[in-house]
């Protein structure tokens, strides 16, 4: 059965052989290497290599090194580098040490005055024999480290041999980082009602939550668009069938014999397979994973960015490979032979995500304590009297933010909400919303309160159930929506950036959920 761009179709008896021997080790295994050769990205990424810590070795020699890896780094073709000279000069009116390094401040200004995405710090020492060699690599933005390598060597020369490769990994990852931070939902689908995934006697809708069931062989959708960077992701759960055969997602579709596979199967096992020309190989053999949750819902998540696949479940990481065989295509799901599966609430991400966060691994990047907790897919702030904030550490300025809000208990005519552009406690913004249906915008500065807007009845705001709240911030003008509907706009400069957040009130009781912060310049 098929129509254009949505394709279904069993696929040959091998493929149910080879899932069904794994525990034999009869499937023939396609060893894949990673090919280094120079990245293309469209736009350049700013780098900086900061000076070594040398420990018992000429400097002279290591400056060499650190020449050569500077050389390196710019022949991937994915780094503008900063030269020494200019790096030397910009830097000389301040004082960075290494020890700064870890210091997710000082190194964000440091970036800042080097126009620097990216900072690659390194030490390099003789311990006996042995050079020990490390690198880590900054995103100057959020202070994270997104590549490090250590390794020890006999001699000087060793390291340079391995100066290549150590870059075209640094350029990966580096990649990776910089597009997951600019990745915009391109669309979602809770499966609600039928739509564009094709329905016959073995996929259909029910229940909101889309599924496939093939009694003997495998079965599988796919969609548009292609794409060739993105993260897919999709909650699904096993209903009947065999517990050890897979079911799962694809991805980078180019036709019905090309793609990649990612299984997951009710008794607890993962793995990736790619089908060439009709034929599947592992990529990663079947794992048992902790991460799985046999008995009930399982979000899988891929994130495909060049070369660089890491695989997801739960929140939980599993797996990190490199794979060249598709660059692009479409994705879907499948179920394979006697496995009845059902997917829901599907993401697809392309161009501008800094954060998502489900909550369905805990609290993530978020406090936790006797107040504010993670539980059952949601964060929770719970106070008895005195209302309570909660905010995460990343300085931010031209972004929209937005979360699911769900009132829990308490009174009905106060506030809950969306904090933003905060410094402290004292001088920040807040975006409230009412369980009586009303919302405002109010600012503390120097702990003084400000009504900028006052309290407003909105026919927008669901009294009985969850609000999506979002604010856009660009520049000095606030737009504010409440379930995808715009309701007000104010221009205000008190504070240009900050951080984000969520704020209740008094004994106001309220859980968010799905926060989503996309940059906007």
């Amino acid at each position: 059965t098929s129509m254009p761009g949505l394709l279904t179709c069993p696929d040959p008896p091998s493929r149910i052989a080879l899932m069904s021997q794994r525990n034999r080790h009869i499937l023939v295994m396609l060893l894949m290497t990673a090919v280094l050769f120079p990245l293309v990205s469209q736009e350049k990424l700013p780098i900086a290599v900061m000076d070594f810590k040398i420990t018992k070795l000429p400097e002279d020699e290591v400056e060499l090194l650190v020449d050569f890896f500077n050389n390196a780094l710019f022949e991937t073709g994915v780094f503008d580098v900063i030269q020494k000279s200019r790096r030397d000069f910009l830097i000389s009116e301040i004082q960075f040490s290494y020890s700064d390094a870890s210091d997710s401040e000082k190194t964000r200004e440091l970036g800042k005055l080097l126009s620097s995405k990216f900072l690659v710090f390194g030490s390099i020492g003789q311990l006996g024999k042995q050079i020990i060699f490390n690198l880590f690599t900054v995103d100057v933005e959020t202070g994270q480290t997104v590549s490090s390598f250590s390794e020890n060597y006999g001699s000087l020369e060793e390291i340079l041999d391995d100066l290549p490769a150590i870059a075209s990994d640094t350029a990966r990852f580096a990649r990776r980082a910089s597009f997951l931070k600019k990745a915009e939902l391109l669309f979602a689908e809770d499966f609600e009602r039928s739509g564009d995934w094709i329905e016959d006697g073995l996929l259909f809708y029910q229940d909101g939550e889309y599924h496939i069931y093939s009694p003997d062989a495998e079965y599988y959708t796919w969609r548009s668009p292609i794409l060739s960077d993105f993260v897919y992701e999709v909650q699904a759960r096993w209903i009947d069938g065999e517990t050890d055969f897979g079911y799962g997602i694809i991805f980078r579709v180019v036709d019905g014999d090309n793609y990649y596979l990612f299984d997951i199967t009710q008794n607890g096992f993962f793995k990736l397979d790619v089908k060439i020309d009709g034929s599947y190989y592992e990529i990663t053999p079947w794992v048992k994973s902790s991460a799985i949750n046999p008995d009930g819902k399982n979000r899988l998540k891929v994130e495909a960015v060049g070369q660089n696949l890491a695989l997801f479940i739960n929140n939980l990481k599993v797996e990190e490979i490199v794979d060249d065989t598709f660059q692009e295509g479409e994705f879907g799901f499948f179920a394979a032979g006697s496995v009845h599966a059902a997917f829901d609430n599907m993401k697809l991400y392309r161009g501008d995500l800094l954060v998502y966060n489900s909550f369905t691994a805990g609290a993530e990047d978020w406090v936790a304590d006797d107040i504010a907790s993670a539980a059952e897919g949601e964060y929770r702030l719970q106070p008895s009297a005195d209302g309570y904030y909660s905010w995460r550490a990343e300085e931010l300025s031209n972004i929209s933010f937005q979360a699911e809000t769900r009132w829990l208990g308490g009174s009905i005519d106060l506030g809950y909400g969306l904090v933003f552009r905060l410094q402290d406690i004292d001088n920040h913004y807040i975006f409230f919303i009412s369980r009586n249906g009303y919302y405002k915008l109010g600012m503390y500065e120097s702990n003084d309160w400000y009504n900028l807007i006052d309290w407003k009845k909105s026919r927008y705001i669901n009294e009985e159930g969850k609000n999506l709240l979002r604010v856009e911030m660009l520049g000095n003008l606030f737009k504010l929506y409440i379930n995808g509907n715009l309701v007000d706009e104010y221009v205000d400069d008190t504070f240009p950036s900050g951080k984000v957040g969520f704020t209740t009130t008094a004994d106001v009781k309220v859980a968010f959920d799905n926060v989503e912060i996309f940059l906007l310049e």
